[in-house]
């Protein structure tokens, strides 16, 4: 009886920390596609002003699309991370892919009939959340090291083993800044590369704290 309890009780325990990663990873990345259409919209708006300023009423249906694309996005999500059985904030790269195909075919078939002033900034979003996944997708890859490392050595500091999504995410804010640049629209170009910049001055400093305090001790666990 006393396994039986132990047993079910690890099993909520289990169910709820798979909600609360699932909840946290549907927040994580609605926060980035937000900022992804935020980016489509004002490249295009910025594009836009040399040629035919986009009007008030324009500007409002671009910005009214944001909740349903997050809708849309969230989605697909939960879906693919109930399948898969989560066990963290993101998913695999096939499934970010097969994810990203459905959304991009889902959104282009509800505002197609709105035009190209809607269709191109959403479609640019689309572009720009991919690279804004970037770190996250590397970061998949890196869980599995990142266990056995605070695993093997619990003294370990759990945040050096993020060093490398800091950098990737800084090169993928440094591509942002490159499409910017084309639709001319520096003033967010200069933003991001301002946070790009950060990024990597901490990741750096993550490797580099790392790398003194931890280096001698790992090169002698590799001579043992």
């Amino acid at each position: 009886m006393i396994g039986a309890g132990r047993k079910r009780a690890e099993l909520v325990r289990i169910r709820e920390s798979v909600k609360k990663k699932l909840l946290w990873g549907a927040i994580i990345h609605a926060i980035l596609l937000w900022a992804a259409l935020a980016l489509g919209y004002n490249s295009y708006k910025e594009f836009m002003r040399e040629f035919e300023p986009l009007t008030r009423a324009v500007r409002d249906s671009i910005k009214a699309t944001f909740p349903w694309a997050v809708l849309i996005f969230s989605s697909l999500y939960f879906i693919f991370s109930i399948r898969r059985k989560i066990g963290g904030f993101f998913l695999t790269t096939w499934q970010y892919l097969y994810i990203t195909i459905f959304y991009a075919i889902l959104l282009n078939l509800i505002f197609f009939s709105k035009g190209r002033d809607i269709l191109i900034p959403i479609n640019l979003s689309i572009v720009y959340f991919v690279i804004l996944l970037l770190p996250g997708i590397v970061l998949t890859r890196y869980v599995n090291n990142i266990e056995n490392l605070i695993k093997e050595k619990p003294s370990v500091p759990f945040i050096i083993a993020f060093s490398v999504p800091f950098i990737i995410a800084f090169m993928a804010l440094l591509v942002i800044c490159a499409f910017l640049l084309v639709f001319k629209a520096e003033k967010v170009a200069e933003q991001i590369a301002n946070i790009a910049y950060f990024l990597l001055v901490t990741g750096v400093g993550i490797e580099v704290y790392r790398i003194i305090k931890y280096g001698e001790h790992d090169t002698g666990d590799d001579e043992q």
